[in-house]
């Protein structure tokens, strides 16, 4: 949306000393996150609190990259010089995730208010500004909040014929940002048990005498079609569009594999047919316990590598 920076001639914070604002948020549930659709709910409450009567943050703040589904606002009280106003948003955000270590990846997510009266800058109030502990997201692990204020610089004057043909309007932001990680490898063994199980249905293949050259082929052909199935599982979870990610370098990893024991079932038969049954038994050995303990290294070594 925007980059943090210093106002500036022109921009949309005009006044030589805008009102300072002290800005704090509570999360208090998240409802759903949808990857897919590269959005999600959350539920939180957003405090003010400033001196100068002439403004009310209250009502001039909007949502970054989303919309506000309902917005309460619950006090609104007058404490000497000071205004304080406590407001419930429910809200839906829109965020492009990084899905590229996906299903092992980490995410964020990100609740942004900026005000766009250009009369006020935003002060963060760490002190007040948390998560509720009994926040639960199914398979996600929720880390600390972190809550900072910055300006955000947008390249228009949104068509305002007061302003500069071609100054900057720079924005107050408050960020609040929430760290998530995989709870345990659950999700990982879930997903990815079918296609670990293609392969070495593939592998099996060479339990089989060497002249049965079909009902090898038709393990290593079970073993595709699992694997197939797994992917698909797994990219239905996954936006449009989306580039390749650690999920998909698996897959591709134990179709190779998959190859690798055609390729062997193929060549122990020839063996066979050449007359030389002991060669045949020796390297159909080779290949199975060759191809069981790569597979599992390499799906270590790739995990580890992207």
């Amino acid at each position: 949306m925007g980059q943090a920076v210093a106002k500036q001639s022109g921009d949309l914070l005009p006044q030589a000393d805008p009102a300072v604002v002290e800005v704090g948020i509570y999360l208090s549930d998240i409802p759903s996150i949808t990857f897919k659709e590269k959005k999600f709910q959350v539920d939180f409450k957003v405090f003010f609190r400033w001196e100068d009567g002439a403004i009310n943050p209250a009502e001039t703040f909007e949502i970054v990259n989303g919309h506000i589904d309902n917005k309460e606002v619950v006090v609104t009280k007058k404490v000497g010089s000071m205004n304080y106003a406590l407001v419930r948003v429910e809200a839906t955000i829109h965020r492009n995730f990084d899905m590229s270590r996906y299903p092992m990846d980490a995410q964020a997510i990100k609740i942004q208010i900026e005000d766009r009266s250009g009369r006020l800058v935003y002060q963060e109030d760490k002190a007040n500004s948390d998560t509720n502990p009994k926040i639960s997201v199914p398979g996600w692990v929720l880390g600390k909040a972190e809550t900072y204020a910055s300006t955000t610089k947008y390249k228009t004057t949104y068509g305002d014929p007061t302003r500069a043909s071609g100054a900057d309007s720079v924005v107050p932001r408050l960020t609040m940002a929430v760290a998530m990680q995989r709870a345990g490898n659950a999700f990982l063994v879930k997903n990815f048990s079918l296609m670990i199980l293609a392969a070495y249905c593939a592998f099996a293949a060479f339990l089989v005498r060497a002249d049965h050259i079909d009902a090898r082929l038709a393990f290593s052909l079970s073993a595709v079609f699992i694997a197939s199935g797994t992917q698909g599982v797994l990219a239905a979870s996954l936006p449009d569009g989306e580039g390749l990610t650690l999920g998909d370098v698996f897959y591709q990893t134990t179709v190779l594999f998959i190859v690798f024991s055609v390729v062997g079932s193929v060549r122990t038969f020839r063996d066979f047919l050449s007359g030389d049954e002991a060669r045949a038994i020796t390297h159909s050995t080779r290949y199975a316990i060759a191809l069981s303990l790569l597979y599992p290294a390499t799906l270590l070594l790739i995990s580890r590598l992207l």
